[in-house]
């Protein structure tokens, strides 16, 4: 078949399919490799923020219990997101924050890289004392 004589589209198909190859290629080469176990999680998201702020405050649960929260929400160049996003609740009896010797401040941060890990592409992480530990 001379070219004139291509079906139609058949010229914009392959076209179309080498587009596709090429983006699959790029892709691939660019794609980190994904790894999903405890403590582990990389290559599925981007990171779209370059830090986090903290905050700490009291939630009053049904029955009148104070419970002591520390939030941690994602900033771009130092700007807190306003946007709503998504939140990863945690219950700990222990590390929300201590102050350590030397008087520092550790969070949750500290103990659980896994939590600044997932700052960064958006989540927000809510650490709470559980009833009777810590400031609760």
């Amino acid at each position: 078949m001379r070219p004139a004589e291509l079906p139609r589209g058949a010229i914009a198909g392959a076209a179309f399919l080498m587009l596709a190859v090429s983006a699959t290629e790029l892709a691939t080469a660019q794609t980190p490799p994904r790894v999903s176990r405890f403590g582990v999680y990389r290559g599925y998201s981007t990171a779209r923020y370059d830090g986090w702020v903290r905050s700490s405050q009291y939630v009053t649960v049904r029955d009148g219990t104070k419970l002591a929260v520390d939030i941690f929400r994602p900033t771009r160049a130092g700007k807190v997101e306003g946007t709503p996003l998504p939140v990863i609740w945690t219950h700990t009896p222990y590390y929300r924050a201590t102050i350590l010797p030397g008087g520092r401040l550790a969070t949750m941060l500290d103990y659980f890289p896994w939590a600044e890990a997932v700052l960064r592409p958006g989540y927000v992480v809510a650490a709470v004392d559980g009833r009777g530990t810590g400031g609760s």
